[in-house]
């Protein structure tokens, strides 16, 4: 089983990144990187392992080689597009919540830009039937 700096490293020679476009990507040192990728840091904090899961398109369990359980009763599936543009927008979850329902209806595999695209004219929409 590989570890999480070698997963690290495959994923970004897959995606053809160097040390420097991943760290600039994750807002995680380059050296730091390097530390994780040759094993001589093991515990990166959540907020590490979260920013460099998004910038190489995975979830935190993907990176970490865990299935990730969901509740779909409880719980619904949220897209890494969706939660790419939460992160880089800083939206509630009370946002991701309302939009959660909008990729429900659609077959579409939304990019994150995609995502503010909708969001902003939610938003408009919204902010223009309160003056009337």
């Amino acid at each position: 089983m590989k570890n999480l700096g070698e997963k690290i490293r495959e994923k970004r020679n897959d995606l053809g990144w160097s040390l420097d476009e991943l760290a600039r990507k994750s807002r995680v040192s380059k050296a730091y990187l390097s530390q994780l990728e040759t094993g001589e840091s093991e515990r990166p904090s959540a907020e590490i392992l979260y920013n460099i899961a998004i910038a190489l398109e995975l979830s935190i369990a993907e990176l970490l080689g865990k299935k990730l359980k969901i509740n779909r009763e409880r719980d619904r599936f949220i897209s890494k597009s969706l939660e790419k543009a939460a992160v880089e927008q800083g939206w509630s979850s009370a946002d991701v919540k309302m939009l959660l329902g909008i990729a429900l209806r659609t077959k579409k595999d939304l990019k994150p830009e995609d995502w503010v695209h909708i969001y902003e004219t939610i938003r408009r929409e919204i902010n223009r039937r309160k003056f009337y």
